[in-house]
């Protein structure tokens, strides 16, 4: 174990890679309960605890003190997302749940539900945003550009995740596809920059988990949901009246759609990118 230590600490770039394998492997072969249940969650709560036990060997215990602190400075920079994770779900909310027949197991699925959203939350964020950051920073500490690597590295790796095992053999599932892990990315950079100006990564989650929680939660209240393949590509019609719409047509527009208030998100947050001492991060975190 001490030699495993030493590894990490000496490479930990690897303690990085380690984190993702074993994140990806797990709910690829463990995740084998439907959503909304007891086995995602716990399969969760286990890989957060990975990733904190591989963050101590990076990294110390720098993002869990620091997650303690700048809890109002988090949650203020994150109120443009707040608001657009409301609206989703008012869309979400109007459009698939409200004058229409619920799930029988409501109460289920809004128990073990957001405990799971919480979990991805934790997982996610402390994933792709506390030990990768710290990996690749660590690593190459004296680059110039560690921090162009650590947001380009993070938030595409962040986003292919999210497709994984889709069937892309369709041009319109790979337009699926790219746009869903554009989207995805530029959602995760947002995160980014509130981890580096905060470097509260319970905040992070915990807004991680409200967005999840606002568009994929309440989207699963209903008696009817819409067919998918690959978690994010979507297939099959969708009947409105006499109309038939393709819902892989419909989510490429909806993902072309997310990008608008994504990127004004982006444009608002210029001035916190500015005010990050990246140097200062550099030289002492």
């Amino acid at each position: 174990m001490k030699q495993f230590y030493g590894l990490i600490k000496k490479v930990p770039i690897l303690g990085g890679v380690c984190v993702l394998g074993l994140g990806l492997l797990s709910i690829y072969f463990l995740d084998l309960g439907e959503d909304f249940t007891i086995t995602p969650v716990l399969l969760r709560v286990l890989l957060s605890f990975v990733c904190i036990a591989f963050l101590f060997m990076i990294s110390g215990d720098k993002v869990l003190v620091a997650s303690g602190k700048n809890v109002g400075k988090a949650f203020k920079g994150f109120i443009p997302l707040i608001l657009y994770s409301v609206l989703i779900g008012a869309v979400v909310f109007f459009s698939t749940v409200f004058g229409k027949e619920l799930a029988d197991n409501v109460p289920s699925v809004l128990f073990w539900g957001t405990l799971e959203m919480l979990g991805v939350g934790f997982f996610e964020e402390l994933t792709f945003r506390a030990v990768l950051n710290d990996a690749i920073l660590y690593q190459f500490r004296d680059k110039k550009g560690v921090f162009v690597a650590i947001g380009f590295i993070s938030c595409f790796l962040f986003g292919v995740v999210h497709v994984l095992g889709a069937d892309v053999s369709t041009p319109l599932n790979m337009a699926q596809a790219v746009l869903k892990t554009v989207t995805t990315g530029v959602w995760g950079f947002i995160m980014l920059v509130v981890f580096w100006n905060t470097h509260n990564v319970m905040v992070c989650a915990i807004v991680h988990a409200f967005y999840d929680w606002c568009s994929a939660l309440l989207n699963s209240l209903a008696a009817t949901s819409t067919g998918e393949v690959g978690g994010y590509i979507k297939e099959g019609f969708l009947e409105v009246g006499p109309y038939s719409i393709n819902y892989g047509y419909l989510a490429v527009v909806t993902y072309i759609l997310q990008m608008i208030p994504m990127i004004i998100i982006l444009l608002l947050m210029i001035p916190t990118i500015k005010k990050i001492d990246f140097k200062a991060i550099r030289n002492e975190w």
